[in-house]
């Protein structure tokens, strides 16, 4: 259903609101705040998801010249 839908992307559209939204556009309209921020809807067009994944694991260090490092467990 679209509840259990709605309620299996919260934990991360909580993440992306407070650690990402302060530079990027996080909904389906509106620009990023910082201007050399990808709003995340097009974050794909320019990056294969896949290896934003693996990224992450290891600690990203690409994106905006001012982006802080991020390193996240697999989980």
């Amino acid at each position: 259903t679209a509840e259990v839908a709605a309620a299996a992307v919260l934990p991360g559209r909580e993440m992306a609101e407070n650690l990402c939204s302060g530079c990027h556009a996080i909904g389906r309209t509106g620009i990023s705040p910082h201007p050399d921020a990808l709003p995340f809807r097009r974050i794909a067009m320019n990056y294969p998801v896949r290896d934003l994944e693996e990224a992450f694991a290891e600690g990203i260090f690409v994106g905006h010249p001012d982006m802080p490092p991020f390193v996240f467990s697999p989980e």
